[in-house]
């Protein structure tokens, strides 16, 4: 059995109604890269939220042609 990409199963979620399915696995890694360049917590905090918020519906739509983790770090 091959194990199933981590990104496919997110989005699996998502788009079965569960809106904290990118939350729990991007919110962490998103926060960290946007840090340095936001230059304070609170920048870093509100860009992340957009993001998210930006994401949140069109995951449903994602056509595979990156990782997610891609997609997502691109927007933000």
């Amino acid at each position: 059995m091959r194990p199933t990409d981590p990104d496919a199963l997110v989005l699996a979620r998502r788009a079965d109604g569960d809106a904290r399915a990118l939350t729990e696995r991007y919110a962490g890694p998103l926060f960290t890269f946007l840090f340095r360049p936001a230059g304070d917590r609170g920048t870093a905090e509100e860009i992340l939220q957009d993001t998210l918020l930006a994401m949140w519906r069109p995951a449903g739509t994602f056509q595979t042609r990156s990782r997610v983790s891609t997609w997502l770090f691109g927007v933000a």
